[in-house]
């Protein structure tokens, strides 16, 4: 998860940081770059949030539980 949060912060902080600056502005390159590593991000962390709390017997709230894997729901 450590490893995730690095690469996320290594694909938005960029020297110039149009990406954070303009990374939720519609159309703008920025928005793909932003949106795309936050989407990789989430999903790492449903994937290990899913075994820890599977491993765990832990119930996750449905806010959180919106990023498990699909199968993890389920169960």
């Amino acid at each position: 998860m450590r490893a995730a949060c690095r690469k996320f912060l290594d694909t938005v902080q960029v020297d110039d940081s149009r990406i954070i600056r303009f990374g939720f502005e519609r159309g703008h390159y920025a928005s793909w770059v932003f949106l795309s590593a936050l989407g990789e991000l989430r999903g790492v962390f449903g994937i290990h949030l899913a075994t820890i709390a599977a491993s765990f017997g832990l119930d996750v709230e449905s806010q959180l539980a919106s990023i498990l894997p699909t199968e993890a729901k389920a169960g």
